[in-house]
């Protein structure tokens, strides 16, 4: 039996606007946020959760799109350690991620086809390519809405 169990995987954010972009970025630009449940303020008597977002945000010559995924997880409150920092940020890299991508492919696909009348492929990534720090996850450029 696993220590850390999923709990959850679903969409936060889809969005996608059909407006031409003067100066696009290259490539997506990904971000993560890990959401680490305070053991004083927790949901359930006998578990923690933890819950990891990878945000993605592509901008092209027919517009810009952003969607994230989120990964819950729990694990019994006897193995709260496994929720210092270091280890959440290593689940994040070698599990999490590995989770969410196809989510992130799925949808990148499906809504850039569905609003831009074009499909945008992701690329796909191996193990370890796909790698975040723990530095925070930058703001969102998304002012306007």
């Amino acid at each position: 039996m696993s220590v850390i169990v999923q709990d959850d995987v679903r969409y936060v954010e889809l969005t996608a606007r059909a407006e031409p972009v003067s100066d696009p970025f290259e490539e997506p630009r990904f971000g993560l946020r890990v959401d680490v449940e305070d053991p004083d303020d927790r949901r359930q008597e006998d578990r923690l959760h933890v819950a990891f977002n990878i945000r993605v945000d592509i901008s092209s010559e027919v517009g810009v799109m952003s969607v994230v995924a989120r990964a819950e997880y729990h694990v019994p409150i006897e193995k709260a350690d496994l929720l210092a920092k270091p280890v959440t940020m290593e689940f994040a890299n070698h599990v999490a991620v590995m989770t969410l991508v196809p989510y992130l492919r799925e949808a990148l696909s499906d809504v850039s086809l569905r609003v831009f009348d074009q499909r945008i492929v992701m690329p796909m990534f191996k193990r370890g390519e796909l790698w975040f720090s723990d530095e925070p996850e930058p703001a969102s450029n998304d002012d306007d809405s």
